[in-house]
C-alpha cells in the first residue's frame, strides 16, 4: 500500500521530472520482484512442513492399517505403563489375531487380505476411543491395544464388541477355515496392579492368553490375570 501511494505521488508531483516513467517501472519490477520471492518462500516453506508431516506420519503409523506402528507402539506403551504405575492405576493389554488369516490370503489373494486389515483397524478404531488407548499393528495380522485406568468388566466389554462388529461384517472366510467367516481371537492380559510390571511382561501374558483362545476354538476371546 505504502508503495502504490509511493507511485500516485510520483505521477501527481513529478519531482523526478522526464524520469517518472523510469522511475516508476523500477519501482514496480521490484515490487513485483518482491511479492514473488515471498510466495516462492511461501510454498516452499509450506512444502516442506508437509513433508516433514508425512515423513513423520511414516515414522509412527503402519501405511496399511493407519494405526501405530510396532516401534511406535512399544514408545507409547511404555510411557502409559509409567504413568499407570505413578498413579496406581490397572492395565491391561490386548493381542488380537485374524482367524486363519492364510487361509483367506491363499483363497481370495493379498489384496482382499489387505482389505481384511483395515477392517480390523476400523473395528478397533470404533470399540477404543479414549484419547489414552493405544492401538497398534504388532505385526501381519497381529494386532496390539493397551488400556489404563480401566476396569476388567469394561475390558470384557470392549472385547464382546470387538467379536460382535466381525460378525457384523460377515466377510466370507476360506471355506477350510474354523469359521464361514472371517473372525478375530482375542488374548488379554489385565494387571490390577501394575507393579513392576513392563509392557513386554504384559504383552507376553496376552500372547499366551491368546494362545488359549486359538486353542479352544477361535473367534472368542481369553483374559489372564498378570501377577507381579
Amino acid at each position: 500500500m505504502n508503495i502504490l501511494g509511493f507511485l500516485g505521488l510520483m505521477w501527481v508531483a513529478p519531482v523526478y521530472g522526464d524520469r517518472v516513467p523510469i522511475s516508476a517501472a523500477f519501482v514496480s519490477g521490484s515490487l513485483f520482484i518482491c511479492v514473488y520471492a515471498r510466495y516462492r518462500l511461501d510454498r516452499s516453506v509450506r512444502k516442506l512442513k508437509e513433508t516433514n508431516d508425512r515423513l513423520l506420519k511414516l515414522s509412527k503409523f503402519d501405511p496399511l492399517s493407519d494405526l501405530l506402528n510396532r516401534r511406535a507402539l512399544r514408545e507409547q506403551s511404555e510411557k502409559l505403563i509409567a504413568v499407570s504405575k505413578r498413579h496406581k492405576v490397572s492395565m491391561a493389554v490386548l493381542m488380537l489375531d485374524l482367524d486363519d488369516f492364510k487361509k483367506y490370503n491363499d483363497c481370495f489373494g493379498h489384496q482382499q487380505g489387505d482389505e481384511a486389515i483395515k477392517v480390523q483397524a476400523r473395528i478397533m478404531k470404533e470399540v477404543f476411543k479414549r484419547e489414552t488407548d493405544i492401538l497398534g499393528r504388532y505385526g501381519g495380522e497381529e494386532f496390539i491395544v493397551v488400556l489404563s485406568d480401566i476396569e476388567k468388566a469394561q475390558v470384557e466389554t470392549h472385547c464382546d464388541a470387538l467379536l460382535g462388529k466381525w460378525k457384523d461384517a460377515a466377510l466370507e472366510h476360506a471355506k477350510d477355515a474354523k469359521h464361514p467367516l472371517v473372525s478375530c481371537s482375542i488374548g488379554v492380559a489385565f494387571a490390577q496392579s501394575v507393579g513392576n510390571m513392563t509392557i513386554d511382561y504384559l504383552i507376553d501374558e496376552a500372547d499366551k492368553a491368546l494362545y488359549e483362545a486359538k486353542k479352544n476354538g477361535k473367534a472368542q476371546y481369553v483374559m489372564a490375570e498378570a501377577q507381579c
